[in-house]
């Protein structure tokens, strides 16, 4: 079954369970202009007629060795996941370790970090650890001193520590907790990102930025 991310998530299987081929190649050919999918059962018909679509597309792994997922792996990069402790950020960092990314995980809790840290090594990833707040100019220097003394790079940075303390009614929303806010989700991620992007530059090749949101920022 083909599923595309997003809101044009389209199925190459009817409501009978019966496979369309046809359907299955105009989907892959739309790849072009949306990249991102999974598709659940390797070895299915829909696997086979991907690779075969996708081959004219994207040359390379992909058409060496016909899997999918060699689109998206990240081997020989280094991620750094700020807020690794968390629920989000085990799952991002055990995402990443899982498609070959190096991790260097940080959170303000030491021991919740290394229960993300040993849940990556266990799964077969390789991984480095900070305690670090990310609100302090201190803490994010050092993480990534230790950073570029365990990897030497850094590829992608994903800003995921953050904050959402429920104070009651917003006319009497207590000022040290906007403090503490701000201070963590927005000039922590100013931080980490600043300090990435310097590395980013200076290495020449480049990176990627990803800061996690909420949609309450748009409501």
């Amino acid at each position: 079954m083909l599923k595309e991310i997003g809101s044009h998530a389209q199925l190459a299987v009817d409501a009978n369970g019966r496979f369309d081929l046809e359907t299955a190649i105009a989907y892959a050919k739309m790849l072009r202009d949306y990249p991102l999918f999974w598709y659940e059962e390797a070895g299915d018909p829909l696997d086979f007629a991907l690779q075969a679509s996708l081959a004219e597309f994207y040359p390379g792994p992909m058409a060496t060795n016909g899997s999918t997922g060699d689109l998206f792996r990240l081997d020989g990069r280094v991620a750094l996941i700020t807020g690794a402790g968390g629920a989000f950020g085990r799952a991002i960092a055990r995402g990443f370790a899982d498609v070959g990314a190096r991790v260097f995980l940080t959170d303000i809790d030491s021991a919740r970090l290394e229960e993300t840290a040993n849940e990556v090594r266990a799964a077969g990833g390789e991984c480095g650890t900070a305690t670090c707040d990310t609100g302090s100019p201190d803490d994010v220097e050092a993480a990534f001193a230790h950073l570029d003394e365990q990897f030497g790079q850094i590829d992608i940075l994903v800003n995921n520590a953050g904050g959402n303390p429920m104070q009651g009614k917003p006319e009497v929303f207590p000022l040290e907790i906007w403090q503490a806010v701000l201070r963590t989700n927005l000039t922590g991620y100013f931080l980490n990102a600043r300090a990435a992007g310097k590395r980013m530059i200076a290495r020449g090749k480049g990176g990627a930025i990803v800061n996690v949101s909420s949609i309450a920022s748009a409501s």
